[in-house]
């Protein structure tokens, strides 16, 4: 569970980190944030990391 958590701040922190770095993606950014696309991007990359997180957990080798 600590691991997805980790997972989730990573993705949050490396999105939040590559859309500030560029101020060309201002423009972009506005319009993301005020739709639901950010959001919808975020759930499904912590989706996506969650479960092969899961996987990888229930995996035995």
């Amino acid at each position: 569970m600590a691991g997805v958590v980790i997972c989730i701040l990573i993705v949050v922190f490396l999105f939040r980190h590559v859309t500030e770095a560029d101020p060309r993606l201002d423009a972009e950014n506005a319009a993301l944030t005020a739709g639901d696309a950010t959001k919808g991007k975020l759930v499904f990359l912590a989706a996506d990391c969650a479960s092969c997180h899961a996987a990888r957990l229930s995996r035995t080798d």
